[in-house]
């Protein structure tokens, strides 16, 4: 198997070990400021060489009750060994979601199917915990998973 990451081939490209979790129930988040969903896993990487391919799917709605503005901003935080959460994925920025309309009175409800795909490095055999943050950018909340769908996160353990 040759796999394949932003064009670049991987040598090696074994998969060692594969996780994955789904979010089924709601989680709704007012907050500006970044807090933690239940959309998170962990891996053990066999060797410290090892590369993880994280691959989610979020499933994620912005509302607001009347404003003009509905957005939420997403990261994805790594935790290694216990150390503590810091952000991992975009590196220097958000993924967001949502929008600016042209109306102030109007109640909005906007779902999105948001891909959080990228290799991570974390040279380490120590437990690798990955977890998606959201906050609320404007709007009167954001949800993660719902009615509408399940968020999931798949952890592959590429061999270098």
């Amino acid at each position: 198997m040759v796999l394949y990451v932003g064009g670049t081939q991987l040598s090696g490209g074994k998969i060692k070990q594969v996780i994955t979790q789904s979010q089924t129930a709601s989680q709704s988040v007012s907050s500006g400021s970044y807090t933690a969903t239940t959309t998170g896993t962990a891996i053990t990487p066999s060797a410290n060489g090892s590369k993880i391919y994280v691959a989610i799917n979020m499933q994620v709605q912005t509302y607001t009750s009347g404003g003009s503005t509905t957005r939420g901003s997403l990261r994805v935080y790594r935790d290694i060994g216990g150390a503590g959460y810091s952000a991992v994925y975009p590196a220097t920025d958000i993924i967001n979601v949502g929008g600016t309309y042209d109306n102030n009175d109007i109640e909005m409800s906007i779902y999105h199917r948001v891909p959080l795909l990228f290799l991570d490095s974390p040279n380490t055999t120590s437990a690798v915990n990955y977890k998606v943050y959201v906050k609320n950018s404007g709007g009167s909340n954001v949800t993660i998973s719902n009615s509408s769908g399940d968020s999931t996160i798949n952890l592959f353990e590429v061999s270098a």
